[in-house]
């Protein structure tokens, strides 16, 4: 009986009825009551969602906007194509699935590849190098021997004598190209400094992860503080940044003397002299790159009061001494360092005592959790004046944080790539801090200034990326809008400028040179694309 009742219900209705367009209710309890009225109501919220989002505001010129229009429509089909068709959307899978040998083949990454980028900001200098021509340099520079014992496995560059390895290292010469074992040792090397080294980095734990990622600093941690090496590693760096088309780079690197091949100390004054030298030079060759800065390090693993009360003296001795020294950071694996929390007193003390303005650019936030200390350095890192924050990727967490970053305009540093790598998340469209980008222009509490934010590779070297193009093609294709454009891209270059710890005079010749560079290559584009 009640089968036939529906059937009659169903006949009585129209086929417009069913299918077609719905009648309009009296009123939706929203003010909405009709069609128009939605549509338009629609329209009018997703119009200002998009007004919020990152590069909104970013004016293009007509030049960029010829760009932009094939740029536009090689992203929309991609990702149409990556919507229908997941397995083959790059962002979605483990970037070490990806091999460095096989980078995208796509317009979009061969545009952004191209593009000038503005500022590397968050970046440690002993890893950034080329997994593709790294592991020969240091195979090919002089007194090079490889030093195992278990799997403890290193180079090493001194002249015989001058340092006394433990008995139970077994050290060997390097091999040239042409020894028949050459090949294979490269392959050694290769797998001891990168994450390519066989591992199933899906099935492990962040911290687990994490061993293996500090693990691999191990084979240079020697060889990185001999003068001769160093200096290799430094031109080998340099030459990346202008491949990659970046105008200005800040390394977070260690510091301390360096030893040359014969046991003789070569003072950090000297060592920062060289690395002036070297700047210069490259200015003059590439008219495209002003150069580099430092942000010095120490661990925070491990971390006694009274050495981070020596670290920040001497620190501050070398920024006072040198242009090149901008800033302090803490690095090292956050949950198992010490918090930023637990050294205030060490902080408070330096600020009084030293009068210092030494600015601080900490590491904050790089964790899973949520409320617990490590998470919360987010907190301190703004409360103590950092004037970016690398990582953030628990800033979400903390709203009204970010109501202080955004008044304070501290600097966001994304690293989409290293993120996903050491497990903070597995597939970038996941990305945290892709929330925080889609409310950029939203108005705040405290302020209507936007977020900032820069893209970064952190470690390219490890996770076999470039310094800076993959984690921009990561961050345009996976954390931002389907229809979001080149705004983005020239919006976080010049972002990345004005967060960086230039003066105010530095960070306009900085936006003069991206300003000709953007333009140059983006004349040049336009006319591949008509031919």
């Amino acid at each position: 009986m009640k089968f036939m009742l529906l059937v009659l219900i169903w006949n009585s209705l129209g086929e417009k009825d069913v299918v077609g367009e719905a009648p309009a209710p009296t009123s939706w309890g929203n003010g909405i009551d009709s069609a128009g009225d939605y549509a338009e109501e629609r329209k009018q919220s997703l119009d200002i969602e998009a007004s919020w989002r990152f590069g909104s505001t970013q004016n293009l010129t007509e030049n960029d906007r010829l760009l932009n229009k094939t740029y536009t429509e090689k992203k929309v089909a991609l990702l149409n194509d990556g919507y229908y068709n997941e397995t083959r959307f790059r962002p979605s899978a483990l970037f070490l699935t990806n091999s460095y040998s096989n980078p995208p083949s796509d317009d979009v990454y061969k545009i952004l590849r191209r593009l000038p980028k503005g500022a590397l900001l968050h970046s440690h200098f002993t890893a950034t190098q080329d997994i593709a021509t790294y592991p020969q340099l240091l195979l090919s520079l002089e007194n090079c021997q490889i030093c195992e014992k278990g799997d403890n496995y290193q180079l090493r560059y001194f002249n015989d004598g001058v340092e006394t390895l433990d008995s139970d290292y077994t050290c060997r010469e390097c091999p040239t190209p042409l020894d028949s074992n050459y090949t294979n040792e490269l392959v050694n090397l290769r797998a001891h400094l990168t994450m390519y080294d066989g591992n199933d980095y899906n099935s492990k734990s962040v911290q687990m992860i994490w061993n293996h990622f500090e693990s691999k600093f191990g084979p240079t941690r020697s060889a990185k503080h001999t003068w001769h090496v160093w200096k290799a590693m430094l031109n080998s760096s340099l030459a990346m940044m202008v491949e990659d088309n970046i105008q200005y780079v800040e390394y977070r690197t260690g510091y301390g003397d360096l030893t040359d091949r014969n046991g003789t100390k070569v003072p950090y004054e000297q060592v920062l002299k060289y690395m002036q030298s070297q700047i210069d030079d490259y200015r003059k060759r590439f008219p495209n790159f002003y150069g580099v800065n430092l942000i010095l390090t120490k661990s925070r693993v491990n971390l006694t009061n009274d050495k981070l009360k020596s670290d920040l003296q001497s620190a501050n001795k070398y920024y006072k001494e040198s242009e090149l020294v901008r800033g302090f950071d803490l690095v090292g694996y956050e949950e198992t360092g010490r918090t930023l929390k637990s050294l205030l007193p060490v902080f408070f003390q330096f600020r009084n005592e030293t009068k210092s303005d030494m600015p601080f650019v900490f590491h904050a936030g790089e964790t899973l959790w949520t409320g617990f200390n490590v998470d919360q350095n987010v907190l301190d890192a703004v409360l103590l004046g950092t004037k970016r924050i690398g990582h953030g990727y628990s800033l979400d967490a903390h709203p009204y944080v970010l109501e202080l970053v955004r008044k304070q305009g501290v600097g966001i540093e994304l690293n989409p790539i290293s993120n996903q790598v050491l497990a903070l998340v597995d597939d970038i469209r996941n990305h945290r801090n892709k929330r925080v980008m889609d409310v950029t222009h939203k108005p705040g509490l405290l302020t209507e200034n936007p977020f900032k934010f820069s893209v970064n590779s952190d470690d390219c070297l490890i996770f076999g990326s470039k310094p800076m193009t993959d984690d921009m093609y990561m961050m345009v294709m996976a954390m931002t809008a389907k229809d979001s454009d080149l705004r983005v891209v020239k919006r976080m270059a010049y972002d990345s400028i004005e967060t960086s710890l230039l003066t105010t005079t530095e960070k306009k010749k900085v936006a003069a040179i991206f300003e000709k560079e953007w333009d140059r290559v983006v004349q040049v584009l336009i006319e591949e694309l008509r031919h």
